[in-house]
């Protein structure tokens, strides 16, 4: 309880610090699920989850969880029926055609309009044995055009004002750093259309996004025994010097899915921690940037005090990681440039 319920330190400045010690009320996260159709006027209560594939009927007011293929309406919204079989919705959640590539959805877009689950659960059969079979890497390739990722694109083009203000950091002591300890869950790998060897785990808990960040990149590369490593390393530093010694490292392709891996993980670092989440909306209508002057590409090349880190035309790096973290939060609808 509080004498207002004014959520003072999302607009930052002068009133960032307008909740340190304090935490914002709170059911949990609001998680809904892929491949949802909502209807118009429904309303999503704080705190529910919305199954993979679930329908909800226009002004419904949905106050609990939803299974999974599920269709509810009314208010407060009730199951009216599940869209197919136990055995089927099974098929589908493991199929999971939201996490293939798009050159994958592209070639079953026919078959994903269709009714008949079974022929597509086939294939997804075939083509998983075809992946047990790979030596190298278990994440889509992309070998021939591979440039930069769609992620870095669109966030090195955000469409940043012209007074744009900055947020620098750098010390492992800043909850935006990737050394910064914070524990959280994610992918042990992360795209549906990959096979998941038997000895890798669907879920880990991570320590810090280097981790989570190095852990992928080994995964990436097909190196199991140094994704394991760096699992049991305690400290970024071993984390980083494991990941730098990745086997079948290839340039290219870790600058195509770096940035997706980088994202991921503070996403599930900011969404899992509530404290972080409130420093983290605080810097709204600012630009986060990584004042390293050591570093090139994650950071600006350059230290917060000098003067060239004012503006972005006299940067010497790219701050990929600084507008990583920026469109994060402009995605989840905190703030629009």
């Amino acid at each position: 309880e509080a004498i207002t319920s004014y959520p003072f330190a999302i607009f930052g400045k002068d009133w960032s610090n307008a909740m340190d010690g304090k935490n914002y009320p709170t059911k949990g996260n609001t998680v809904v699920g892929n491949d949802v159709w909502i209807g118009y006027g429904a309303t999503i209560m704080p705190g529910v989850k919305i199954g993979h594939g679930s329908i909800i009927a226009t002004k419904s007011v949905v106050t609990k969880d939803i299974e999974p293929y599920s269709i509810v309406g009314g208010n407060p919204a009730k199951l009216i029926r599940k869209r197919f079989s136990e055995e089927k919705i099974e098929q589908l959640l493991e199929m999971s055609w939201w996490d293939w590539s798009l050159e994958k959805i592209t070639e079953n877009v026919q078959k994903l309009t269709d009714v008949e689950i079974d022929i597509v659960s086939s294939k997804i059969g075939n083509e998983k044995e075809e992946k047990r079979n790979r030596t190298v890497g278990f994440y889509p390739e992309r070998t021939d055009t591979m440039e930069d990722s769609h992620l870095e694109r669109l966030s090195l083009a955000l469409p940043y004002p012209d007074d744009e203000k900055f947020t620098f950091f750098w010390s492992s002591k800043s909850c935006f750093s990737q050394w910064y300890p914070a524990i959280f869950k994610g992918e042990g790998i992360i795209w549906g259309n990959v096979d998941i060897l038997d000895d890798l785990p669907i879920k880990n808990t991570f320590n810090c996004t280097e981790q989570y960040m190095m852990y992928h990149k080994a995964i990436l590369f097909g190196d199991i025994e140094a994704a394991k490593a760096i699992m049991k390393a305690q400290t970024p530093k071993k984390q980083k010097e494991l990941g730098r010694k990745v086997s079948n490292f290839d340039e290219r392709k870790w600058k195509y899915y770096r940035g997706e891996i980088v994202y991921r993980a503070n996403k599930h670092k900011f969404t899992q921690n509530q404290k972080l989440m409130t420093k983290f909306l605080s810097t709204a209508g600012t630009t986060l940037v990584e004042a390293s002057p050591y570093d090139k590409i994650w950071g600006i090349g350059l230290k917060e005090d000098d003067p060239r880190a004012e503006n972005r035309k006299t940067w010497k790096g790219e701050n990929l990681l600084g507008e990583l973290l920026t469109a994060l939060r402009v995605d989840l609808n905190y703030d629009i440039y």
